[in-house]
């Protein structure tokens, strides 16, 4: 993912939701279209979402695919 951002280039990726403030989860999250961002935390995976124009960030144990490919933690 960092090669990608740092050679200009985008990936896909997706998670599974989690909002702990709302004890609440909006399922399975594509993401088409992303860059890395800083990463300040070590549970967070903080992206930049391309076609959305918005920075997010998601928890790294609940990243499920990377390129299509299956993520194995």
């Amino acid at each position: 993912m960092r090669e990608l951002t740092e050679a200009g280039q985008t990936f896909s990726f997706s998670f599974h939701s989690c909002n702990l403030s709302d004890k609440k989860s909006r399922g399975k999250i594509f993401v088409q279209k992303a860059k890395i961002r800083k990463q300040n935390a070590d549970m967070m995976f903080q992206y930049f979402d391309e076609v959305q124009q918005k920075s997010k960030q998601c928890y790294v144990c609940l990243l499920m695919t990377f390129n299509n490919q299956k993520i194995e933690l």
